[in-house]
């Protein structure tokens, strides 16, 4: 005779739950997640870091090109002035055309020129909004001057240079820690694990689809228990992430000898090139003084009729390839500068 031994209904309430009581591995990744937090802190900062050299930079470019804006400015009412005169002493005879036409041509270089930096400036403006994160279409207004500008050189080969200050430094310590910590947390794999696990719950069951509709019916069961794991033999493989973890740690640690000389070697070259830029900008700084005073002399001569135009014409060309001399090395001092600062992790603090 067949017979049948499971119930034709069955309805079942349950709720389970389970907590970890221990895990070396989870308590590891607890002490390391304050570490990855700082991790994140100090990519942010040398993220910082990067933007300011950038926006450094462009800015220092403005300037320079504002300032030589004003100087060409300033060469062209000149170079008008004399234009004029020379144009009168044309019309009383005392001057020929010969020198008109040459100053007209050294006045159509001067608007060349003159055209050429504006282009300069904009391009230099629309690079420091890019930097900044402006929108090109926003003016931007410097209230700087560029002889407001100091140069720092207490900076140059520091004595008391410490390395921490430099943030690829510090985020190299970050790193060693957490390569210490994904060490342990591979020793840490041969621990057992403890779960504390309950259940409770009821059930019921009959032939009759209505029994089970009734409370009455239902039976109520439950339990409280520990689960404890524990690894006997993984093929090794816990052996072999230790191993690796450990080289890692090693290769860290040997990446603070090879980072400090990285750092000296680029601290010394930017002494080096801030040290050679203001030789060559001092040195371009009395050249243009010494050819204004040259212009001015000819003009002079010029004008009380012992002098010629070609002199006037030759000491003007002077003048402003001495002027582009300058600024051009003192952009090039500018920018050795920030790299400097950069080199001495004090970018952000200047």
């Amino acid at each position: 005779m067949p017979v049948t031994f499971t119930p034709a209904y069955t309805s079942n309430a349950t709720v389970t739950g389970s907590q970890l009581l221990f895990d070396g591995t989870y308590l590891i990744g607890l002490k390391a997640a304050s570490t990855y937090t700082e991790l994140s802190r100090k990519n942010t900062q040398r993220s910082e870091i990067e933007v300011a050299e950038q926006v450094s930079k462009a800015y220092y470019g403005v300037l320079v090109n504002s300032e030589r804006m004003e100087l060409l400015t300033q060469n062209l009412v000149r170079l008008d002035t004399l234009l004029s005169q020379t144009s009168t002493m044309f019309e009383t005879g005392v001057a020929e055309k010969l020198d008109v036409d040459r100053l007209s041509v050294q006045r159509n270089n001067l608007l060349v020129e003159q055209q050429k930096t504006k282009r300069l400036m904009t391009i230099s403006e629309n690079l420091l909004k890019f930097q900044m994160g402006l929108n090109q279409a926003q003016p931007v207004l410097l209230v700087d001057e560029l002889a407001a500008v100091e140069i720092d050189m207490s900076q140059l080969y520091p004595k008391d240079f410490d390395y921490a200050n430099r943030i690829e430094f510090s985020i190299l310590e970050t790193q060693r820690d957490l390569a210490g910590f994904q060490v342990q947390a591979d020793k840490a794999g041969y621990l057992p694990k403890l779960f504390l696990n309950a259940r409770y719950g009821y059930n019921a069951a009959s032939n009759e689809f209505r029994d089970i509709t009734r409370t009455s019916n239902y039976l109520e069961y439950g339990f409280v228990g520990v689960q404890l794991q524990l690894p006997i033999f993984d093929g090794l493989r816990k052996h072999y992430l230790i191993q690796q973890s450990k080289l890692a740690l090693e290769n860290t640690k040997l990446g603070f000898e090879t980072l400090r000389q990285s750092i000296d070697l680029e601290l010394a070259q930017a002494s080096t090139e801030l040290t050679n830029a203001l030789d060559v900008l001092n040195a371009r700084k009395e050249n243009m003084v010494l050819a204004e005073e040259i212009a001015r002399v000819a003009k002079i001569k010029f004008q009380e009729g012992v002098g010629t135009n070609l002199e006037v014409v030759s000491a003007e060309t002077d003048l402003r390839e001495a002027q582009t001399n300058y600024y051009s090395a003192m952009y090039d001092a500018l920018i050795a500068k920030v790299n400097l600062a950069r080199a001495t992790g004090t970018l952000l603090t200047k």
